[in-house]
């Protein structure tokens, strides 16, 4: 069987920084660590349980490159507990950008 990223389509990178994240149509943001990033989704801790499935708004106070966009729309491929050992913050959370 293959490996998490030996299915991947893009290469990930890793990525550290603060991002805003909302469902897509509210107008209220939570804060969450970003861990990494590819071409097409990211990966991010969360205080939040964010179930899969889920259309969520993901938004950049100061991307890391001027040329990237400062907002995205993406879907909740997965969310697992995070132990304390492996984060202060509670869920990791894969998205896809749409």
């Amino acid at each position: 069987m293959k490996s998490g990223s030996e299915r991947r389509k893009d290469k990930r990178m890793n990525q550290s920084g603060t991002i805003m994240v909302s469902d897509e149509n509210a107008e209220y943001y939570v804060y969450a660590q970003i861990g990494n990033v590819s071409g097409n989704g990211m990966y991010f801790e969360s205080e939040h349980a964010l179930t899969p499935g889920r259309r969520i708004k993901i938004r950049y106070d100061n991307p890391p490159y001027k040329s990237l966009p400062k907002d995205y729309l993406a879907t909740v491929q997965w969310c697992r507990r995070l132990s304390e050992k492996e984060s202060m913050l509670s869920f990791g959370v894969g998205a896809k950008y749409l």
